[in-house]
């Protein structure tokens, strides 16, 4: 912040000077805690963003392992479907279909377990970033609400005892005219 000088009056500070400081002091710890406050809101943004990025890749998983899991049905159904026709190369169709069918089966386990752990890993590195940032701007918010509030009060308690001041010149020189 920029120091401030008041010029001098006869026997004391110019008042409109002190009153314009104590404005401008006034108008820029205002404008610090919006300025918090829009960085706050900023961030819980950003965290709701990247949220709904991650729950879209979970979609896109599951959507995945849907799939799989069709092609694993539509494998069964082919294989029964084989059985019917084909009765000579049944002990054949059994043992790909088994293997297709494990295979399938080992797939989706690999895909949900990784879907799985992708998104906690995820979610859980989004909430502590998320807790992080939020602890760190509300500490940021406190301490300039603690310091804005210190402020206010000196200045109060200037303003008072500037008029307090102006008020005793201005009864003293009543006094020396009269």
């Amino acid at each position: 912040m920029q120091e401030f000088f008041f010029s001098e009056a006869k026997k004391g500070y110019n008042k409109q000077e002190v009153e314009a400081f104590l404005k401008r002091v006034s108008d820029e710890n205002l404008a610090a805690l919006q300025a918090k406050e829009d960085e706050y809101k900023r961030l819980l943004n950003r965290v709701e963003a990247m949220k709904a990025e991650h729950e879209g890749r979970i979609r896109e998983l599951e959507d995945a392992l849907a799939e799989k899991t069709a092609k694993c049905e539509e494998s069964a159904a082919k294989y029964d479907e084989l059985c019917a026709k084909m009765g000579e190369k049944l002990l054949f169709a059994e043992s790909e279909a088994a293997r297709i069918k494990r295979e399938a089966e080992d797939a989706k386990a690999r895909i949900e377990a990784e879907a799985s752990e992708k998104a906690e890993q995820t979610l859980a590195a989004i909430g502590a970033k998320a807790r992080e940032d939020a602890a760190a701007v509300l500490r940021a918010a406190d301490i300039l609400k603690q310091k804005s509030a210190l402020i206010n009060s000196g200045l109060e308690q200037t303003k008072r005892i500037l008029e307090d001041a102006i008020s005793q010149i201005e009864k003293a020189v009543r006094n020396d005219k009269a």
